[in-house]
């Protein structure tokens, strides 16, 4: 079976949930808090420009970290630079429960 790319994001989610320990943010294997251990991004829609990069949101900034994108050994240099971003100590269940649009064979109220 083909996975969703929406379908990929909330696997990988799911696995940094069920990695998170008292409510504080932790990474799914393989992936990183681009603000830091047990620090999430508070301003989604803030947007992180780099020299000779593309501008960046800072939602998709982190969720490219919790996937894998960013490599483990830059991840760390982020937290210092990303400052508009806002990072604080937070819970990536609380931060990530977004609503999706269902697509036409989802159940009625839910998201595939």
């Amino acid at each position: 079976k083909k996975l969703i790319p929406n379908m990929k994001v909330r696997v990988l989610t799911a696995l940094a949930f069920a990695a998170s320990v008292s409510g504080q943010a932790v990474a799914p294997d393989g992936g990183c808090l681009v603000c830091g251990d047990g620090k999430v991004i508070t301003k989604p829609n803030a947007v992180f420009e780099f020299p000779g990069n593309p501008p960046v949101p800072c939602g998709t900034l982190q969720q490219v970290g919790l996937d894998g994108i960013i490599p483990l050994d830059q991840c760390p240099f982020l937290a210092d630079l990303i400052t508009m971003c806002e990072c604080e100590e937070g819970d990536l269940r609380l931060q990530q429960e977004q609503p999706c649009s269902p697509p036409a064979t989802a159940p009625p109220g839910g998201c595939l």
